[in-house]
């Protein structure tokens, strides 16, 4: 997985990932984007 983020505000701009099931694992991904989360988000602590 590529996450694409802003280096001012690390806001969570776009995401790339291959493979079986990309589609249905990015799915809950895009709404977290569409919320605005940043990168510290939805990385692991």
């Amino acid at each position: 997985m590529k996450l694409i983020a802003c280096a001012k505000t690390n806001k969570v701009l776009g995401l790339h990932m291959c493979g079986e099931d990309s589609a249905e694992i990015l799915q809950g991904y895009a709404v977290a984007i569409k919320a605005g989360l940043t990168k510290a988000d939805l990385m692991p602590r």
